[in-house]
């Protein structure tokens, strides 16, 4: 089951946005950029052909069926990475709103719950990213020994592809949530009642 986070908006008047102005402007735009980034790494459909892929066995090698079986740990990772993908980003980047009077922007929890959930899928990200390295480095040693050569560069080929996007995809998290940590005390906390 996955969690809704629950998405709170702040009121600012001017006078309280004026001296932020800049962060606040600077926040958005690392925002804007992460979505993205985010949205240009395409790995649901990476996953879906390597899922294709990995119904098969090779009966005929004990490596490559190790390289088969880390490719499979290698989709339920990413299944499960793709189930836990923030779906709030879009959502968050609306609250930063204003007209002629005031300003609304995400609460200072909103923005801690984005970065904790991007840090618990980083981690998902790290075992992917090992599990991605470890299949391509057993199937080219398979590849070389000449067993089912080509569904063996074929799946290979999908696993090196995704252990780039998720090594960018790591650096593109990474760099936000370090950006982001730095501003975050321009936010107020809750709203006054």
């Amino acid at each position: 089951m996955v969690k809704t986070n629950k998405i709170q908006s702040i009121s600012y008047t001017l006078d309280e946005l004026r001296p932020i102005r800049s962060s606040v402007d600077q926040c958005r735009s690392y925002l804007v950029k992460f979505i993205e980034q985010y949205k240009s790494i395409d790995l649901l459909n990476l996953e879906t052909r390597l899922l294709s892929r990995c119904v098969y066995k090779n009966w005929n090698a004990r490596r490559a069926e190790l390289g088969i079986q880390a490719s499979r740990r290698t989709v339920r990772l990413l299944e499960q990475f793709l189930l836990k993908r923030e779906q709030n980003l879009e959502q968050i980047l609306i609250e930063f709103k204003s007209d002629e009077i005031k300003m609304s922007l995400p609460s200072r929890g909103t923005i801690n719950q984005l970065l904790t959930n991007l840090e618990e899928s980083s981690l998902l990200l790290t075992k992917i990213k090992r599990l991605s390295k470890t299949t391509v480095d057993r199937l080219r040693l398979e590849c070389s020994r000449g067993n089912y050569v080509h569904y063996n560069i074929l799946i290979m080929s999908l696993c090196s592809r995704i252990h780039f996007l998720v090594v960018a995809l790591e650096k593109t998290q990474g760099d936000f949530c370090f950006n982001v940590k730095n501003l975050i005390k321009i936010f107020k906390k809750k709203s006054k009642e």
